[in-house]
């Protein structure tokens, strides 16, 4: 296999234009009967960002397109709208009930799971009639997932409904279907562990890898020489062991009766030029996406992981923000500047936490400057973390996963995320600079992009105080973030966490209930966020008394785009990750376990299953009795007067399990429920 993708890639690299199917067929001496064999071996390489398929159904080298988006970058945006996808005169339409005319779309060959008609897309407007189409809003009602065993589609919902595909030959692959008077596979997938990846990233219209570009010095269009030279500062970087990319540096300089804290952020601004081929494309991504074992990053690798990530030893440019403190940790002055620094240590979670929990006075590997910092960074953290909860911060407990690799791929292991002093440091230091620069923007009229939770609405209340009579708690719920911070209670914070509204990005300022903050954006992460990227613009353009690179409609538009693209990503994320847990369980012996009710419903309850964070679905039918969703909806009661509420222990047995398809089927095990 590994020569036919060589000779596939050398052939496709000395074409000046893409070519059709037929024409590597004949190139590669193949019969027709082989076709099935060659998509298959396409798929991969597109796959791995080494070809690229276009619009016309053609193939050609990934570095090819670059080159080619370069000449025909995306056109700029105006505006990010919604409508039903038809297949008219010249090519594909958007129909929107808005306007009168249908607007004329495309999509990326980057971007998986291509759109078929019927489907409600989200699209970029890019002209009056054109637009580019970012990813699928609601799929057509006659898309269906399953299995196809021989010509024999099996849907995923059930035996029931299963379909005969005469035209099409299945081993028991996941497939997705088009019904209709021709009913059609639209994608195909292997049992294999990177397919649970692939399935994900299709699903959620995912783009592909990057493939490896040169980046040429001409990048880099900033110049450095007009910066604060912030080089002699002892910065560092604290992440996850397994991280690549580095945006954010911290430094904490101690003086007579005060200190002086830097939060410096990588200046991709200064590498990634607006409206440029790769800014565009990076538009259109929205977000880094990082699935179990694979990231599909925001930008090309060499400027994510290398040109502009702040490695130890490397000169990088940065927009930092410097704090004066006092002895309390309160902040006294505050000012942003364009700098240049050079981090000096790479730091990671596991590594600081250990050291700070020891009586280790100095780290001989980091030295005075660095021990010194991190003691008190603690303390302000500490400070920070009790100020954020004092004016209303909401602080959940829901315990979460990391996933384990071994060297085939699967996962080995699924540790509990715990939180320590390294990860309250980092997060207290993000949240104060992304706090500041919104504040600056409020206070200084900049328009931009900001973050916004709404506020719980009214009824929340009321179903809180249903909730509280339901599990029998005390408390005032007059106040939200008081009520849910003090009741260590799970049940109540798995509720809440249901209760409460996804944030996302708007061209307004207004509340982030979450963190209890009035003016918050997202400064901090401009390598995987573009709204990130977005602020970084218009702060230089203000800095510098220029006008402002973005106009409010675009700004509006993009704060849209971002918002769907990143809850897109987070769901494949979800997704991939749920279906490698899945495959762990099912090659393993055991198939009784312990879990707690997550959700209830009319059709039945799900129960995460304990030390895997998956859950899995007990349909109402398999339970004792008649059981009736209680008022408040977090509950369920029979006539015996069992009660099933969220956080409730139960013992449950697998009934049905597909990994790829993220099916968990149990029956709880105690026969009074």
């Amino acid at each position: 296999m590994r020569l036919i993708k060589d000779e596939i890639y050398n052939y496709l690299s000395k074409q000046q234009s893409p070519i059709g199917l037929k024409r590597l067929e004949q190139h590669l001496k193949l019969h027709r009967r082989e076709r099935g064999y060659l998509r298959m071996i396409l798929k991969e390489m597109i796959r791995d960002g080494k070809v690229c398929k276009t619009d016309k159904q053609c193939y050609q080298a990934a570095e090819k397109a670059v080159s080619e988006k370069v000449r025909n970058p995306v056109p700029e945006i105006r505006a990010f709208i919604s409508g039903v996808l038809i297949n008219g005169k010249g090519g594909f339409h958007v129909e929107t009930p808005k306007r009168r005319r249908a607007i004329r779309v495309k999509w990326l060959s980057e971007m998986q799971g291509k759109p078929v008609q019927g489907d409600r897309v989200w699209v970029v407007e890019t002209g009056k009639n054109t637009g580019i189409v970012a990813g699928i809003d609601c799929p057509e009602k006659s898309r269906s997932w399953g299995r196809l065993f021989k010509t024999h589609f099996v849907p995923a919902t059930g035996r029931r409904g299963k379909r005969i595909l005469p035209h099409e030959a299945g081993k028991g692959e996941v497939v997705e279907i088009q019904a209709g008077i021709r009913p059609r596979v639209l994608a195909r997938f292997r049992e294999s562990p990177a397919s649970a990846v692939s399935i994900a990233a299709y699903r959620h219209n995912l783009f592909q890898p990057w493939p490896e570009l040169e980046i040429s010095p001409e990048f880099q269009f900033d110049t450095p020489d007009r910066r604060t030279d912030l080089t002699h500062l002892a910065a560092f970087t604290i992440d996850g062991e397994d991280a690549k990319d580095f945006d954010d540096a911290i430094s904490l300089e101690k003086q007579k009766n005060r200190y002086i804290l830097g939060i410096h952020i990588a200046d991709v601004s200064a590498y990634v030029e607006q409206n440029s081929a790769v800014d565009r494309n990076a538009m259109l991504r929205g977000v880094s996406a990082y699935l179990p074992n694979h990231t599909v990053s925001m930008l090309p690798e060499e400027l994510s992981n290398n040109r502009c990530s702040l490695l130890p030893g490397k000169s990088r440019l940065c927009l930092s923000l410097l704090f004066v403190l006092n002895r309390q940790f309160e902040i006294e002055n505050f000012s942003v500047v364009p700098s240049r620094i050079q981090s000096r240590f790479r730091l990671q979670y596991k590594q600081v936490n250990h050291w700070l929990n020891s009586e280790e006075t100095v780290n001989r590997d980091w030295g005075v400057n660095i021990s010194e910092s991190l003691r008190m960074l603690v303390h302000f953290a500490d400070s920070r973390r009790k100020k954020r909860k004092e004016r209303g911060a909401v602080f959940l407990n829901i315990p979460k996963g990391k996933l384990q690799f071994n060297s085939r791929g699967h996962v080995d292991d699924i540790l509990p995320e715990t939180e320590g002093k390294s990860q309250r440091i980092v997060e207290e230091c993000m949240l104060l600079a992304n706090e500041s620069v919104g504040n600056l923007f409020v206070n200084h009229h900049i328009p931009g992009i900001f973050r916004i939770h709404p506020k719980p609405a009214a009824e929340i209340y009321q179903v809180l105080e249903q909730v509280k009579r339901e599990l029998r708690l005390t408390g005032d719920t007059t106040s939200i973030s008081s009520f849910i911070n003090e009741t260590n209670d799970p049940k109540l914070h798995y509720i809440f966490l249901r209760m409460l509204g996804r944030a996302r990005y708007d061209s307004e300022p207004g509340c982030h209930f979450g963190l209890a903050a009035e003016n918050y954006l997202h400064f901090t992460s401009p390598i995987r966020r573009y709204a990130d990227l977005v602020v970084h613009r218009m702060l230089k353009a203000w800095l510098n008394r220029v006008p402002a690179p973005y106009t409010k409609p675009q700004l509006a538009a993009i704060a849209d785009l971002v918002s769907f693209r990143e809850t897109v990503s987070f769901h494949g994320e979800l997704d991939a990750a749920e279906s490698m847990i899945l495959n762990r369980i099912k090659q393993g012996k055991e198939r009784e376990f312990n879990g707690i009710v997550s959700a209830v419903g009319k059709a039945g309850i799900f129960v995460e299953l304990s030390g895997f964070f998956v859950d899995g679905f007990v349909p109402l039918s398999t339970l004792t009795g008649q059981y009736r969703l209680s008022p408040s909806g977090f509950s369920l009661e029979n006539s015996r007067g069992h009660q099933i509420t969220i956080g409730l222990a139960v013992r449950v047995r697998i009934t049905e399990i597909d990994p790829l398809l993220r099916i968990l089927k149990l029956q709880i095990v105690d026969k009074s429920l």
